[in-house]
């Protein structure tokens, strides 16, 4: 299951994920800037990481799984050619606490 080949046919779905638009061009250099970010990203970030830390809004493991398989082979985990879970190198999340979070969702629309 890869997540950028183009192919969503496995993408979760949860009528609580809203959707939220890539902010920025995708930074594949391994590297996540936090100047690149607004204030309100930022701020976005932390409440999620809390929630998450938190088990607040705590996806099911259902989708915690589907969501692992979908984000470990991705280009944009700057951790996949160790089979785990870094930052996102598209919107900069830390990917263990975004799939967590029933309220998230992935920006280029994987899941």
């Amino acid at each position: 299951m890869s997540c950028c080949n183009g192919n969503n046919s496995n993408k979760v779905s949860d009528k609580t994920l809203y959707q939220q638009k890539p902010a920025k061009e995708p930074n594949i250099d391994g590297k996540v800037k936090l100047t690149n970010y607004t204030t309100k990203e930022i701020l976005h970030g932390i409440i999620g990481i809390t929630k998450s830390r938190l088990h607040i809004n705590r996806s099911s493991d259902e989708i915690i799984k589907k969501r692992t398989e979908i984000c470990l082979p991705c280009k944009f985990n700057n951790k996949n050619k160790k089979n785990e879970l870094g930052f996102c190198n598209h919107c900069g999340c830390i990917l263990k606490d975004k799939i967590n979070n029933k309220d998230e969702n992935c920006p280029l629309g994987f899941w």
